[in-house]
């Protein structure tokens, strides 16, 4: 399920979810902002239930060949 975020948001929900680390030693060690961490960890579980990235519609793209 993690599989579905980027990497830092993984990192970042599975360090806070799983191990209970607080924001800011997640910060440290990814080091990103106290507010960029909580972000992402806040972001998470909603992107979790739609399924996380959705693939481009390459249809909607013209293709140079």
């Amino acid at each position: 399920m993690a599989a579905r975020l980027p990497p830092s948001e993984r990192a970042a929900y599975v360090l806070r979810e799983a191990f209970g680390y607080p924001h800011r030693q997640i910060s440290e060690i990814l080091q990103l902002s106290a507010a960029n961490a909580r972000q992402l960890v806040c972001r998470s579980p909603a992107r979790l239930e739609s399924g996380g990235r959705q693939a481009p519609n390459l249809a909607a793209h013209d293709i140079v060949a």
